[in-house]
């Protein structure tokens, strides 16, 4: 049995475990206050089933807890009361309407006995009487489109209305994956499915009736890949977002103008570069190396197309973990991304993060000198706005401080002799 934390202390958590902890159909409870917030009462959560349980078991498990959150919540306005069942790749919610709570567990077992579908869940917003939401997880891509189109009179009365999602699973050679409502729109995707995949390497395809985003190995095919698309859907009120292994597009994000402007630049400026990330008003580029990071801000100083972005960043090194990270304006971003490249070319230096005007981190692969950190204040000084957060971390210290209180050791918690010669020094550059 497994309870959340200081959540799991309220007065109906209590009598849910006492009730259903050792039923012999429970592998293990999961629980929290309904709405999974301290102090608020009520109980929610998982009860994970055994594996081994046939459906006559697991329906009647289902209505045991159905009874207990009928007798809880009574007539409540404000259920205090959410329980979903996890049973062999699946996860679907205790309804406390019994005629609902029917319809899902049909449903599932629907599902659960078709060989396409691999896994599946179930989601419901009031853990009454609605369904909001269906997914399914097929393992063949041709089947997405067959069950999705099923649906319409395979699902329930409880989720007639709910949203369908029907999916490959992330593994999947080409991740395939419809949402919505099924309509008309279904075999226009079908069809610009199998058309692209016929023409062009694909590794993501995903469609509702208003969008298709589509991911293509190689960003050289990009473009083809939404001229295709346009050509198939043949005047579709659909929207065609295209990223690839290299770009990444925000939500609603055409990609236009950071394309327009990796075109414009030398090839040299591309070289090193493994990962692009845009919003439209801001993008964020990721190098193997500073020196290709350099080259790159370099040629954005001669870069019309640059001016368009609010904001643009320049990363070195994992996406979790960079060692070099610059986001400035398209104006400043060269010079301090060179300022930021020479302070990282110190041995000693492990990582070099700012963004402008809110914040600069250095961190130092050992205990510095008072020299070092003297000649480090210096070089971030040269960086700052005047209204950062700065933070200069090494083994076993940090020292932090607001660069828009110019360093006054007395804010200092622990001002040792290197830390007041870092502030002086920060002072004395101002």
């Amino acid at each position: 049995m497994s309870l959340t934390g200081c959540l799991a202390g309220s007065a109906e958590v209590a009598d849910f475990t006492r009730e259903f902890a050792d039923a012999p159909a429970v592998e293990r409870l999961d629980l929290s206050t309904a709405d999974n917030m301290p102090f608020t009462g009520g109980v929610g959560g998982t009860v994970f089933l055994r594996p081994d349980l046939d459906d006559a078991q697991r329906r009647a498990f289902s209505e045991d807890v159905r009874g207990f959150g009928e007798d809880l919540i009574g007539d409540a306005s404000d259920p205090r009361y959410r329980i979903d069942l996890d049973a062999d790749g699946w996860r679907f919610p205790v309804l406390i309407d019994r005629p609902a709570n029917e319809d899902v567990l049909d449903l599932v077992e629907n599902y659960h006995s078709d060989s396409r579908v691999v896994s599946g869940a179930v989601r419901s917003s009031d853990s009454r009487r609605t369904v909001d939401h269906v997914s399914l997880v097929v393992a063949a891509p041709t089947d997405v489109f067959a069950l999705f189109a099923e649906s319409e009179k395979a699902l329930p009365a409880a989720a007639r209305n709910a949203a369908l999602t029907v999916e490959t699973p992330g593994d999947a050679s080409v991740a395939v994956h419809v949402e919505g409502r099924p309509g008309p729109w279904l075999q226009t995707a079908r069809e610009v499915y199998g058309g692209i995949l016929a023409a062009l390497p694909l590794r993501a395809f995903r469609v509702s009736a208003t969008e298709l985003t589509l991911k293509v190995p190689d960003e050289n095919d990009a473009g083809a890949a939404a001229t295709l698309a346009a050509s198939l859907l043949d005047g579709a009120p659909v929207d065609v977002f295209v990223q690839s292994d290299l770009v990444t597009l925000a939500p609603g994000a055409s990609g236009a103008t950071t394309r327009a402007l990796l075109s414009g630049l030398d090839a040299a400026a591309h070289t090193g570069l493994l990962a692009v990330w845009t919003d439209d008003r801001t993008a964020s580029f990721r190098f193997d190396s500073r020196e290709s990071a350099g080259t790159f801000g370099a040629a954005l100083s001669d870069a019309p197309e640059a001016a368009e972005f609010s904001t643009l960043e320049v990363t070195v090194g994992p996406a979790d973990a960079p060692s070099l990270r610059v986001t400035a304006t398209p104006d400043d971003l060269a010079e301090r991304l060179s300022l930021v490249n020479a302070l990282a070319a110190d041995d000693g230096v492990t990582s070099v993060s700012t963004v402008q005007g809110i914040s600069l981190d250095l961190g130092l692969r050992t205990p510095p000198s008072e020299s070092a950190l003297v000649s480090s204040a210096r070089a971030l000084r040269a960086l700052s706005d005047g209204n950062e957060r700065v933070c200069v971390e090494w083994p076993g210290d940090t020292l932090c401080f607001s660069a828009a209180r110019a360093g006054d050791p007395a804010e200092i918690r622990d001002a040792t002799p290197q830390k007041r010669a870092f502030l002086e020094a920060w002072n004395d550059a101002a």
